[in-house]
C-alpha cells in the first residue's frame, strides 16, 4: 500500500513540474513574439 501512495506522490510532483515547464515555455513564447513585434515596429514596418 505504501508503494502505491509513494508512486502517486512522485506522479503528482512530475505533473507539477510539467505544468511549470509548460508555463515557462508559454512565457518564453510570448516574450519571443513581443520581441519580434517590437523589432518590426522599430523598423517602421508596422504590424503586417
Amino acid at each position: 500500500m505504501k508503494l502505491i501512495k509513494k508512486s502517486f506522490i512522485i506522479n503528482k510532483k512530475a505533473d507539477e513540474n510539467i505544468k511549470l515547464v509548460d508555463a515557462q515555455t508559454k512565457k518564453e513564447d510570448i516574450q519571443m513574439q513581443n520581441t519580434i513585434i517590437a523589432s518590426k515596429l522599430r523598423r517602421g514596418g508596422g504590424l503586417r
